[in-house]
């Protein structure tokens, strides 16, 4: 039983079932990747209203530009070299 951030308490009501099923999978680590990051996401809110989602979907679209800025550019992310 998940007691996180409330989601037992949201309970009884989509979309939080979903999240709170998804979360159950990522902690029981039989997670299907990022989709069931993606349905857990309510359950990291205290509303899962419009606020939220913009918030949700602005954080996922700032990693996966921080994660190509890794890939190239004199910086970029280069794998380790063992000897």
């Amino acid at each position: 039983m998940i007691v996180c951030c409330g989601g037992r308490l949201r309970a009884g009501g989509e979309p939080y079932d979903t999240a709170i099923a998804a979360y159950e999978r990522i902690l029981g680590d039989t997670a299907h990747g990022e989709e069931d990051w993606e349905l857990a996401a309510p359950v990291f809110y205290g509303n899962w209203d419009a606020t939220a989602r913009a918030h949700w979907a602005a954080n996922a679209r700032q990693q996966k530009r921080e994660g190509r800025r890794g890939l190239r550019g004199p910086r970029r992310l280069r794998p380790a070299r063992h000897p």
